[in-house]
This record gives structure tokens, sequence and C-alpha cells, in this order.
């Protein structure tokens, strides 16, 4: 097969990454604010300054040095998202390493784990010894990288084959949310801070401080998950505190394009109206009822357990908090880790900051067998109308379904079993995977300091790959390959 990514291309890809670099700089600069607020040492502070100067000057090299009047083409913005995930992480990774003086393994674990909304991390059982900017850094990796998904997904590059394929759906149309990009853009961006400052308001009253306050509100609206202490939730459990978190992370699981339409029209039936807002709650639901008995057998309280069970149940699906301690959930029935972790992999909906397979195409999965039925049971050469959210489904819209599901599948049996390899039970390492490759964040354990090097890079890689719904890498390397020209997604 002949390689047919020629000179123009590589500029174009290097040319849109330094532009990202570029823009994203000022970004590196948001924990230094809090650095000097609690006082901690000036090296710090330019440790955040010197990557935010880094990041600049390489973006400014590379628009300069690569600058192309040709048009950027669907072969360059796949590739250049997915190594735009690598890169920047890589970058974000600096302050892990100046600050915490992590290696930079765990530096560029920590910064992937952040970036792509997971919440799994080698650094929360030191997290007390962690500098609060560091702590900052983290939780804001998280909420500027749940935007910055929701923004691909919007242009096509990232969920291309779920039912943000034609960018959004508004009232069962395949409209828009504005017909001008960088306006729509904008308007999401406002919707997203103005759930993240209803949310530190809400813990606020829920009794949280201002510092904890701020970093779980970013972490539930971009469902990153990540804590400000130890094992936080699960040392200090408060109840409205958790419910005012699995709010957050039902709204920040629910495609934006809801959200948009809710505000402008003043009409909350817009979310029953969908089905997959209705189905990702009823998963989470029924996963809670199904958790709900073995968690009862432990529990001091059969209130107690309605609370881990749900919570968890949400958050496994949507965000991954944990409200309880890691060793008390790999100490849990196997039963209880293959819901939760099948939970993992249904993930949130289209458009939105989760992960995983999205509601939106496991329903098609569902009806695709509820359809066959129906064939069956026809007269021969009768024909009826397959529709989702009020629209016809294509025969290539389920092919492109079907396909994502099995290699999403397929590549999470690799990465389980994988991670057996080093002893880990098969229940655990599946755990682990799904959460993982579906960015969720619970943890059974095995993502611990001092992990095997192969592990934490092999989790990293279904981080990767799980953020950028894995076949669209695919289609941007077998294009540079075959020089053909992709579909219009």
């Amino acid at each position: 097969m002949a390689l047919r990514f020629t000179l123009t291309d590589l500029k174009i890809v290097l040319g849109d990454l330094g532009q990202v670099f570029y823009l994203s700089a000022p970004s590196f600069l948001a924990p230094m604010p809090f650095s000097l607020l609690y006082g901690e040492p000036l090296h710090f502070v330019f440790s955040y300054f010197i990557a935010a100067a880094l990041v600049f000057l390489i973006g400014l090299a590379l628009k300069k040095f690569f600058s192309t009047s040709a048009e950027t083409e669907t072969k360059h913005a796949f590739l250049t998202a997915s190594l735009l995930w690598l890169l920047f992480t890589a970058f974000a990774a600096m302050p892990f390493v100046l600050v915490q003086g992590t290696s930079f393994v765990d530096g560029f674990f920590e910064s992937m784990s952040a970036i792509t909304t997971t919440g799994l991390s080698v650094l929360d059982s030191e997290l007390d010894s962690v500098p609060k900017s560091l702590v900052f850094w983290r939780s804001f990796l998280g909420w500027f990288g749940g935007m910055g998904i929701i923004v691909l997904a919007l242009i096509g590059i990232v969920s291309a084959y779920s039912t943000t394929s034609k960018l959004f759906f508004a009232e069962g149309r395949d409209d828009r949310i504005k017909p001008n990009l960088k306006h729509t853009v904008k308007e999401l961006w406002k919707i997203y801070l103005a759930i993240t400052v209803l949310g530190i308001a809400a813990l606020l009253v829920a009794g949280m401080g201002f510092f904890d306050a701020l970093n779980y509100a970013m972490s539930a609206v971009s469902t990153s998950g990540v804590n400000t202490s130890p094992d936080r939730l699960a040392v200090q459990p408060n109840l409205l505190v958790e419910i005012i978190l699995t709010l957050l992370l039902v709204i920040g699981s629910t495609n934006f394009a809801l959200h948009y339409v809710f505000i402008k029209k003043k009409n909350p039936k817009v979310y029953l109206q969908s089905a997959e807002f209705k189905a990702m709650l009823a998963f989470s639901i029924i996963g809670g009822l199904l958790v709900l008995p073995k968690i009862a057998l432990f529990a001091p309280a059969f209130s107690e357990a309605i609370r881990i069970s749900f919570f968890h149940s949400f958050s496994a699906q949507l965000g991954g908090f944990m409200a309880v301690t890691v060793s008390y959930l790999a100490a849990s029935d196997d039963f209880v880790k293959l819901v939760l972790a099948s939970l993992m992999v249904v993930g949130g909906s289209s458009g939105s900051t989760s992960g995983g397979l999205k509601v939106s195409r496991v329903l098609l999965v569902l009806k695709q067998f509820l359809w066959k039925i129906k064939e069956t049971t026809l007269d021969r050469g009768a024909v009826f109308t397959k529709k989702f959210e009020g629209t016809e489904v294509e025969p290539q819209r389920l092919s492109d379904v079907n396909h994502f599901v099995l290699v999403y599948l397929a590549v999470l049996l690799v990465g389980t079993m994988f991670l057996t390899i080093h002893g880990n039970s098969l229940a655990d390492s599946f755990l682990e995977a799904s959460s993982a490759q579906a960015n969720a964040g619970i943890s059974s354990g095995i993502t611990h300091k001092g992990m095997p090097v192969s592990s934490e890079i092999s989790l990293v890689l279904l981080m990767w790959l799980g953020r950028l719904d894995i076949i669209p890498l695919f289609v941007g390397l077998g294009l540079v390959f075959s020089g053909r020209k992709a579909k219009d997604f």
C-alpha cells in the first residue's frame, strides 16, 4: 500500500497543531493564582510559566514555518485530533514533573487521564501532599478537555459514528445549533461555564469549602471525576453533595444540544423527547437496582446500601466519582464489578463530555434485535420504516455503528487480557480496562503509584483510543496510506 501523505499534508497537520498550541498556551497559567494564594514556592509559579511559554513558542513556530493556503481535509482533521491528544498531554505533563517531581510516565498518565476526562490517578494516595495548584491543574485539565471533546464532536472529528455524526440533533432534526461554527462554540462555552458556576454555588451551600467546590464542580460537569484529597467522598460522606454531583454528572453526560434548545426555548420537554436521555437514566437506575442486593450484604444499613449503589451506578456510567474507598470496591463481589464495568462501557450521551460506547449506539444495537424479530413475524415482502429519535435510520449508519461496537469491544478485550498478565483477576482487569477506555475513572486498585510501567502505558493507550472513539484514528491512518478522500461524516 503506497504512502500518499505529501509534504503539503504534513504542513497542514503541523500548522493546525501549531494553531491549537498557540491558542491554548494561556491555559497553562491557570494554576498560578492558586500557587500564589496558597504561598507555594516561587519555582512552582515559574514552572507553570515555563510550560505556558514553551507551548506558546512551539505553537508559534509551527504556525510560522508550516503555514499553507491549502485547505484542511477530513484526513488532516482526523490525524490532527489524534496527535493533539498525545502532544498536548505531553506538554500538560510538565507541571506534574516540574512541581511534584513525578516521572514523565506518571505525569503523562495523570495529564492523559485528566484531559480525556477519565479520572484514574497514580497520585490519589498522596493527594494530601500534592500542591493545591497542581490539584487544580488536574481538575482544570479535565474541565478544559471536556469542552474540547464537545467541540470536536460538533465538527465531526470525534464521535463520528454516533448521533453526532451529522453534528447535533435539535428536536429530532439534523440541524446545527447555529449555522456559524464559531458562534456555536461560544454558545456552548457559555452553557458549560454557567453550569459550572451553578455547580460551585450548590456545593458551597452543601457545606464544601470554595477550593473543593470549585474542583468538584469542574470535575463533575466534565465527568472527569477527579478528587482533591485521598478518598474524600468516602471519608466525609455527604448525601446532599452526592446528589449535587450526580445531577452535575447527568447534565455533563447529556447531549449539549438539548441544553441549548432548553435554554433558548425554555421547554424542559426537550429532554423527555430524547430517547437517548431517557435510556441513559434508565441504565443507571437499573444498574443501581442490580448491585443493591450485593451491596446491602456489606453495608452497615440498608439506607447506606441504597446511597452507595445508586451513586456508584450513576457515577460509573457517567463520571467516575467514588464514595467508597478503592479497597472497598476491590473487595466487592465480582457481580458488582461486572455491572459497574458494563455501565462504564455503555457511557453517556453523544455530544456530551462522557465516554463509552454512547447510549445512542447501544440503543441502535438493541433496536436492530427488535427490528430483526419484527421482520421474522411479518409476511414475506413486507417492509417497515426503521426510525431512531424520529429519523429514519439508513443501512450505512447501522453498519457504521455495528463496526464501531465490534472494534470497541475487541480493543477492550485486548486491554483486559493485557492487565491480567501481571496477576490481576479477570473481573478487576475488565473493570480497570473498561474504566480507562470508557474514560470513566472508577478503579479496582490496579491503578496505583508504582504500578508496572507496561500496565500504565496500556491504560494510557486505552484512554487515548477511547477518547478518540477509536475508528476515526484508523480512518485517518487509512486515508494517509490510501490517498482516498473520506466520506462526509
